[in-house]
């Protein structure tokens, strides 16, 4: 798929977080007030960067579009668990999957979990 049609998928969605695929590729929020929720996740990030999240499993619950459970894979963890119920999400169900699509992570949902000992 060519980098125009990518970003036309990715532009589909109805995202939450504002996410970089890399390769120029990027996700914005459509929350209608992004600036106040950036303050929220700038206080979140600023505090998660003080947790050692190096070789630990994470386990997200309430993961949406998985933000924080990339976050943690990227910041080191060796195993992320990401779980939400769609039904409850304030947008489209399609962003709370989306994100595994576009980048290649070791984050599993919990559907497909293959974090050692762990089964869904």
């Amino acid at each position: 798929m060519d980098h125009a049609a990518l970003q036309a998928r990715i532009d589909a969605v109805n995202w939450y977080h504002e996410f970089d695929f890399g390769n120029g590729l990027m996700a914005k929020s459509r929350t209608p007030d992004v600036s106040d929720h950036r303050a929220v996740w700038d206080f979140t990030r600023r505090h998660l960067d003080t947790v050692d999240f190096q070789g630990k499993s994470v386990l997200d619950i309430g993961a949406w579009d998985g933000y924080w459970s990339f976050y943690a894979e990227k910041r080191g963890a060796k195993c992320v668990l990401a779980t939400d119920d769609r039904t409850q999400n304030w947008s489209t169900a399609t962003a709370s999957i989306s994100p595994r699509n576009y980048i290649d992570r070791r984050l599993k949902s919990i559907r497909t979990s293959r974090c050692t000992g762990l089964r869904s």
